[in-house]
């Protein structure tokens, strides 16, 4: 089963409700609910890393949502643990072969164990060093965390309370690219037309696919659009693809939101078009369509555009 890492921006790639007294991604007091702590992902992330050189990223945050002033004020701590029983756990329900990377592959700002929260400290940053040169690439490495036993009249937040960061090396198609293609304009709203030339990032999903983030106008996974001359985007809508790890052909294209609620979704066929990676000079050519049943369109495919769409490999991101 393929799992993402989404912001709500994605929040920078994680579907989340407000489920404690704070909202979420923010330190304040909200006088409501329970004092407790809290990962920011949700179940599942995705980390990426050079597989050639060491780096240090963020992981996840652990939060301390409160009530009161005064609760904040305490001092209050929460065990943090790598968990190879919640690992194995996962596994089985979604039938994945994650492993926990050997000690030498990384280390962590913040080892485990008893984590104290001083008066007023309301998140502590996981970070992690991670050397990609070490491991073997074909598998698939993971780090379980989760937080129990608060003290001091905390509780943990139990949807919250488990999440596992996939440790990805980043794959050859992932880099900065220039976007151009055929015009193309709105069969609904005929002020919303294409928006070439514009700025994607094709950032590491799996071995050997990625998403269209758009790094200009909005720092989020969206197709850019224009509607009349002011920069917009198909919400909830951007092309994950899927290489052919040999040839470079495109296996597939799918919206990276999976089936959203304005139910906007990929329509690809692999005989139209060229649908490749070019090794030579690391281009992609692609063509496919977006389909919104909800709206107005002809069925059964409910086609709202067809793209067809060339990608210039300007660099690394």
């Amino acid at each position: 089963m393929k799992l993402k890492y989404k912001s709500l921006i994605v929040c920078a790639m994680l579907l989340l409700t407000a489920a404690s007294c704070i909202e979420e991604w923010k330190d304040e007091v909200s006088g409501k609910g329970a004092n407790a702590f809290r990962f920011s992902v949700e179940t599942f992330g995705i980390v990426t890393f050079k597989n050639d050189v060491v780096e240090t990223k963020q992981l996840v945050n652990i939060y301390r949502d409160v009530t009161t002033s005064g609760n904040m004020n305490k001092s209050v701590t929460v065990e943090f643990a790598i968990s190879q029983d919640s690992l194995d756990a996962y596994n089985d329900e979604h039938e994945t072969n994650f492993e926990i990377p050997s000690d030498e592959a990384y280390s962590l700002n913040i080892e485990a164990g008893t984590l104290t929260f001083a008066p007023g400290e309301s998140v502590k940053t996981i970070e992690i060093t991670f050397d990609a040169t070490v491991l073997d690439l074909s598998k698939q490495f993971a780090l379980p965390f989760v937080i129990k036993n608060p003290s001091n009249g905390f509780v943990v937040n139990e949807r919250l309370d488990f999440t596992l960061v996939q440790t990805l090396p980043i794959n050859k198609y992932d880099g900065v690219y220039e976007v151009t293609g055929d015009a193309w304009t709105d069969p609904i709203n005929g002020a919303i037309t294409d928006a070439y030339p514009f700025t994607w990032e094709l950032h590491t999903t799996g071995e050997f696919s990625n998403a269209a983030f758009d790094p200009v106008v909005f720092g989020d996974y969206i197709m850019p659009i224009k509607n009349g001359t002011a920069n917009s985007g198909w919400g909830t809508f951007t092309p994950e693809i899927t290489f052919d790890g040999t040839t470079g052909e495109i296996v597939d294209i799918v919206n990276y939101y999976g089936v959203p609620g304005n139910t906007r979704v990929v329509v690809y066929d692999p005989a139209v078009g060229i649908n490749m990676w070019h090794e030579e000079d690391g281009s992609i050519d692609m063509t496919y369509k977006m389909s919104q049943p909800n709206q107005p369109l002809t069925p059964p495919d409910y086609i709202r555009g067809s793209y067809n769409e060339h990608l210039v490999f300007k660099g690394p991101r």
